[in-house]
């Protein structure tokens, strides 16, 4: 597999553990326990953060739009954590309107990530 093969993978599995975060938290049935909304949000992070590394280090991925999708991946994620560690007051674990953020995010890094795929 070429590198570009491989960051497009990791992008790729991050977005989708992304996904199962988002899917986590606003589950139809009330939000999934905070260990398994921050254990995807871990593995996405994961994923991401390793494609950050092989995109520093290779000018010739260097394109905005993927710079867009980190930018995003970090907005959206630090929105979880906010909201699950309490620094967002009450809590936030799918409590209308307190995570309204995380789910304002979460389209934003969807957009981002579809326009480099």
């Amino acid at each position: 597999m070429d590198l570009k093969q491989e960051f497009g993978k990791l992008l790729k599995n991050g977005f989708h553990d992304a996904e199962l975060t988002h899917s986590a938290i606003f589950n139809e049935n009330g939000p999934k326990e905070n260990s398994v909304i921050t254990g995807y949000l871990s593995i996405a992070n994961s994923y991401i953060n390793a494609a950050k590394a092989v995109y520093i280090c290779n000018a010739e991925l260097a394109k905005p739009e993927v710079s867009e999708v980190f930018a995003e991946f970090d907005a959206f994620s630090d929105e979880v954590m906010a909201n699950i560690s309490g620094m967002v007051p009450l809590g936030n674990i799918a409590v209308e309107p307190r995570h309204q953020w995380t789910d304002i995010h979460f389209p934003k890094l969807k957009a981002a990530y579809e326009k480099i795929v």
